[in-house]
């Protein structure tokens, strides 16, 4: 229940109940020793948030999940391979369209359809001295048709029509079709250890219409790390690790977000926002215990 007024003095009087059945069936199959085959399938709700209810101007629905994986596990002698294939289908997904509220958040509407599938792959190889965790992900996540809502202010922005573009089949916002993930590390001896992490994220757009002028470029950043502990006489652990985040002082943004409008001519005015991560950057860390 919310009661109340909205910050635009509109009444705010909604009563709404959602009940929710999430079903998920899974069956595993072992091969032999070294191979497992899986199967899953689920169904997942999730209601709006306060903001869909007081913002939306037609009641928003619940979105609906529809997920089916099916994958296969191989354990060798030094480590483990995984791969998973996915499908989920959304019924009623609550995304952004354009639309803004009395003071410029987003407003979220449902749509029909959207999708997301790919693959995933991972990789665990562990000996005495060497330790490697990768992971890859392939996706394709879209949306169905779309309507991008947009303003125009008229030339002297005292005026407030809305124009409306539709599209069929676009990409969904912040979804990259391609994240790699990589931890290395690799233990000189007992008690000292060189750590490498690699990421790789692909582009991502910044509103669900595929257009390239509204994207965040894809980056690939590594991160490294000395760390140690050494017991004595004195401490019974002593943990020192130095780490040397981005160290190829890769300029990138993760996040952002875009914005744009008519003011009365014929041309779209576009602003892009971009959130700039931190270039090359150090941390030193010291863990005693007596």
């Amino acid at each position: 229940k919310m009661r109340g007024n909205d910050n635009d003095k509109s009444i705010i009087n909604i009563d709404k109940n959602d009940i929710f059945f999430n079903p998920k069936i899974g069956i595993t199959k072992s091969i032999n020793e070294k191979i497992n085959l899986y199967g899953s399938i689920a169904v997942a709700n999730r209601e709006p948030i306060r903001s869909d209810y007081i913002d939306s101007k037609i009641e928003p629905k619940h979105e609906n999940l529809f997920n089916v994986e099916i994958g296969k596990s191989y354990n060798y002698s030094i480590g483990s391979f995984n791969t998973n294939l996915y499908l989920m289908e959304y019924k009623n997904q609550l995304i952004t369209t354009g639309e803004v509220n009395d003071v410029g958040a987003y407003i979220r509407e449902n749509v029909k359809k959207s999708r997301r599938f790919g693959a995933e792959i991972f990789n665990v190889l562990n000996t005495k001295n060497l330790y490697i965790n990768s992971s890859l992900s392939l996706s394709r996540n879209l949306v169905y048709n779309f309507n991008e809502i947009l303003y125009d202010y008229g030339p002297d922005f005292t005026d407030y029509n809305t124009i409306e573009n539709k599209y069929n089949t676009t990409d969904l916002a912040f979804s990259p079709n391609i994240i790699f993930n990589n931890h290395l590390e690799w233990k000189t001896n007992s008690f000292l250890s060189l750590i490498l992490n690699s990421k790789f994220v692909g582009k991502q757009y910044l509103d669900n219409t595929s257009n390239e002028g509204r994207s965040l470029k894809s980056f690939f950043v590594n991160d490294f790390k000395i760390q140690t502990n050494i017991s004595n006489n004195v401490f019974k652990n002593l943990f020192f690790k130095i780490e040397i985040n981005n160290i190829f002082n890769v300029k990138y943004s993760s996040n952002g977000y875009t914005f744009g409008y008519y003011g009365g001519m014929d041309y779209e005015v576009r602003e892009n926002y971009f959130y700039p991560q931190a270039t090359r950057n150090f941390m030193l860390s010291l863990s005693l215990e007596i």
